[in-house]
């Protein structure tokens, strides 16, 4: 997941995308210094990647009642 992957880029390279990222993520958005370009539509597809799983988790977790659905918090 490119996204998930960008994290520890983005924390620990100031962005810029190594050749491993690069080859693995042809399709992410660089700008000129080779630094993720953080625009909306990478933000939001990041977002989307991290939501999904856990709302599914969420669900799961309030179908065998470990918790009730009013104690989960979005």
């Amino acid at each position: 997941m490119p996204d998930l992957d960008a994290r520890h880029i983005l924390v620990h390279r100031d962005g810029k995308a190594d050749a491993v990222y690069r080859e693995a993520y042809p399709d992410v958005a660089l700008e000129n210094q080779g630094k993720i370009k953080l625009d909306f539509m990478f933000v939001n597809s990041a977002r989307t990647s991290v939501c999904e799983p856990a709302n599914q988790s969420d669900q799961q977790i309030i179908a065998t009642n470990v918790v009730a659905q009013n104690d989960v918090v979005h």
